[in-house]
C-alpha cells in the first residue's frame, strides 16, 4: 500500500489519532478544521489528496476553497505535476461538481463513501478523469 486516503470513519476508533502524525502513509481530509495527520501526501512523483464533502455530512470547511487553497500550496512548492484528488463525499452531485470544479487542475477526481462503485469513469473537457465512486474497499 502506498497512499490510505480516508473520509468520516477515520476518528471512529480513537486509537488511530496516536497514530495520524507518525509518517504512516495515511490522509485525512484535507478540509478537517484543527485535525492531527495531514490531507495531503506525496508518493513516487504522485500527490495525493483527501477531501470530503457537506451534503448530508458533518459539517466541516468548505472542500472547494480547501482545494484552492491547497493546490496554490503545491504549486508554490513546486509539486507532482501528477495530484489525484479523493473526494469523500455521500452526494453523487457534490462529487459532480468537485470533478467540473477542479477539471484542468488535477490529474484525477475519485468519489468515495457511497460503498457502491458507479460506472460513470470519464475524461472531462479540460483532462481530469473523474469516476463518482470507486466503490468500496474496506470491511
Amino acid at each position: 500500500m502506498d497512499v490510505l486516503t480516508s473520509g468520516n470513519h477515520i476518528w471512529d476508533k480513537k486509537e488511530i489519532i496516536s497514530l495520524m502524525d507518525e509518517g504512516l502513509p495515511l490522509i485525512r481530509p484535507a478540509n478537517y478544521p484543527d485535525a492531527p495527520g495531514r490531507g495531503h501526501i506525496h508518493k513516487g512523483g504522485v500527490t495525493v489528496v483527501n477531501l470530503m464533502g457537506r451534503v448530508f455530512m458533518a459539517s466541516l470547511d468548505c472542500p472547494f476553497r480547501a482545494a484552492d487553497a491547497l493546490l496554490e500550496k503545491l504549486h508554490e512548492e513546486g509539486g507532482s505535476k501528477v495530484i489525484i484528488v479523493d473526494f469523500h463525499a455521500e452526494a453523487t452531485t457534490e462529487k459532480q461538481a468537485m470533478g467540473w470544479y477542479l477539471d484542468g487542475r488535477v490529474s484525477g477526481v475519485f468519489g468515495t463513501h457511497t460503498y457502491v462503485g458507479t460506472i460513470d469513469a470519464k475524461i472531462l473537457p479540460k483532462g481530469t478523469a473523474y469516476l463518482t465512486d470507486v466503490g468500496m474497499t474496506g470491511p
